[in-house]
């Protein structure tokens, strides 16, 4: 009976030792990773879990831990897209409106006014269109298949067109802009080209010290 006894308490123990092993070693740790994924799912992005083991369970850790931090980056580059795209877009559509009442107003001064200032606004309107063309470009660009499109290109007129189109912008922030000197034609991606000079002076602007 002592026996008997003897060995059903040390079959007990082995069965409490094996199951604490067995909830330190998987349930609490699966627990753990149950609730960093509900988190992620409920827009935690990013959230990271503490990884204290080294077997199967520490390289389910690392690789929920390695999804929500790519998950975190893709929803801040979202972020930044969207701002990105919605500064890009505002700034054409403050030029054409403005240019649109002087019209609407018949405040230009002559009829060369006049046919500038339509000439801006379709200006305006086709960098609008190539913006919304820059998107669709983007899984091109992502999947390294973008083509250039060389042309000659005369940058002069280039810089001159994209000053008048920024005056009005300048004019309220006290920035003066102006082209002077001469710039030889060369061959490149116009369209890339024009949007590399039109961030430049538009940043110029906006971050200059009035006067």
């Amino acid at each position: 009976v002592l026996l008997v006894a003897g060995v059903m308490l040390a079959v007990v123990g082995l069965i409490v030792m094996s199951s604490m092993i067995f909830i330190n070693n998987v349930v609490a740790p699966v627990s753990a990773v149950s609730e960093a994924a509900k988190r992620i799912s409920g827009g935690s992005y990013g959230v990271q879990i503490p990884n204290k083991y080294s077997d199967e369970m520490g390289e389910l850790v690392d690789n929920i831990n390695d999804m929500s931090r790519k998950i975190g980056e893709s929803e801040r580059m979202k972020s930044e897209f969207i701002s990105s795209v919605s500064h890009e877009l505002r700034t054409p559509l403050t030029t054409i409106s403005g240019y649109a009442e002087l019209l609407e107003n018949h405040l230009a001064a002559s009829p060369e006014d006049e046919e500038k200032f339509l000439s801006l606004i379709r200006k305006e309107a086709g960098r609008m269109l190539l913006l919304v063309e820059d998107i669709l470009r983007l899984s091109q660009l992502d999947e390294g298949t973008l083509e250039l499109k060389p042309q000659p290109v005369d940058v002069k007129r280039m810089a001159e067109d994209t000053v008048a189109a920024l005056a009005a912008k300048a004019e309220r922030r006290d920035v003066r802009l102006s082209v002077s000197g001469h710039a030889p034609e060369v061959t490149t991606d116009a369209t890339l080209l024009s949007e590399v000079l039109y961030n430049l002076l538009d940043n110029a602007i906006k971050y200059n010290r009035p006067g």
